[in-house]
């Protein structure tokens, strides 16, 4: 865990996440992350969904990265999924 990458996933603590990039910019750090699931699917009824687009969504000054003196974007790829066709 000598990366960069891999103290910003240790930071972070997401499980299903993983983190892909960081930058340092001049005003901040962004974070770039993704989800990691592959196979998602409902506890009650077993359907599985599947993966069919990404959202991206920014989250700005988490906690983690506040405490180092640096302002924060968290830059997401989220996964959109929905039920496979039975």
């Amino acid at each position: 865990m000598s990366d960069a990458t891999g103290v910003a996933e240790a930071m972070l603590g997401l499980p299903g996440f993983r983190v892909l990039a960081v930058e340092e910019m001049a005003a901040e750090v962004v974070i770039r992350i993704e989800t990691t699931a592959q196979v998602v699917g409902c506890p009650a009824c077993g359907v599985v969904a599947v993966a069919h687009d990404r959202m991206e969504v920014e989250y700005r000054d988490l906690a983690a990265f506040r405490a180092a003196g640096a302002p924060s974007l968290v830059e997401a790829a989220l996964a959109l999924r929905r039920a496979a066709v039975r």
